[in-house]
């Protein structure tokens, strides 16, 4: 979906910007030229850069408090967020199947 119309910035120019490093909307108006011209776009910008931090919080609470040089890789977050589901996936899998051991 097309954020600011002006610059033909979608979402996802958006959301590799901020993986790339842009932490504000001052960054990704400096990155993208976006919220430059009419400003229309300005709350669609947030809403992207407010999803993008809920993203990184949710799977390192440090992430804003931390996010600065020598902080975490997108592809660390990634590696981090893999891990954690895997890790559901397999004590869901070890409660299952306890639970068929119990009922035998």
């Amino acid at each position: 979906m097309y954020v600011c119309n002006c610059a033909g910035v979608t979402e996802r120019d958006i959301h590799e910007a901020l993986d790339r490093g842009a932490r504000s909307v001052k960054d990704l108006r400096r990155e993208l030229n976006v919220a430059n011209d009419c400003c229309q776009c300005v709350c669609d910008v947030k809403r992207c850069l407010r999803e993008h931090q809920a993203m990184c919080q949710a799977v390192d609470p440090q992430f804003l408090g931390s996010h600065s040089v020598g902080a975490q890789t997108n592809q660390q977050v990634n590696q981090q967020a893999n891990q954690q589901a895997n890790q559901q996936v397999n004590q869901q899998a070890s409660n299952q199947s306890a639970l068929g051991r119990a009922a035998a």
